[in-house]
């Protein structure tokens, strides 16, 4: 992700002189500098697989911050339905068109497993590049685990780390709260 990111900024050159990447451990880091807005997006911070990390992850990042600058924290809501129902046992194979290669990709799953103890779902997946003829030409399996957590331990844990709440919404559009939807969640340094 880093590699694709340093491209990017290359093809845009006024990012160039503001933007930084830094690969380190999200639960303990020190960049010796204050951000004004924090964002910690696509789920990544559910990558964080333990109570105590998450504690740690967001104290770390309230040490560079003010009072008063914001975090936006973006989660997966869980649905118990897709965690525990039918639907967790075989969801549909899904596509896409990578327009470097030209090639179809196609990802399934091979595994899930659950934990309800830890609040933990690990997924395996198979991802297979499709060329022209529809032959499969290359294959990876990856795998993750996630840690989803519920809304009033999100609230819990952000007021426990320096951080008031001051929106929380299911989508980038602004909608109130709803189960099995999006974690949006803006948070300002205390």
């Amino acid at each position: 992700m880093l590699k694709v990111a340093a491209e990017k900024i290359l093809a845009h050159p006024e990012a160039a002189t503001r933007a930084q990447l830094v690969e380190a451990d999200m639960t303990n880091f020190d960049l010796g500098r204050r951000f004004s807005l924090v964002m910690i997006t696509a789920r990544s911070f559910q990558h964080v697989v333990t109570p105590k990390e998450q504690r740690t992850t967001l104290s770390c990042v309230r040490r560079h911050m003010a009072a008063g600058d914001h975090l936006v924290l973006d989660l997966f809501d869980p649905s118990f339905e897709v965690l525990f129902g039918q639907s967790a046992k075989a969801p549909p194979t899904r596509t896409a068109h990578d327009p470097k290669s030209g090639q179809r990709i196609r990802r399934s799953r091979v595994s899930i497993e659950v934990d309800p103890m830890r609040q933990t779902v690990r997924e395996t997946l198979l991802f297979e590049a499709i060329d022209e003829r529809g032959d499969v030409v290359a294959t990876e399996n990856t795998s993750w685990t996630l840690r989803w957590s519920l809304r009033q331990e999100i609230a819990y844990l952000l007021e426990l780390t320096g951080f008031e709440v001051v929106g929380e919404f299911s989508d980038f559009s602004r909608s109130p709260p709803a189960y099995a939807r999006e974690q949006l969640w803006i948070a300002r340094a205390v």
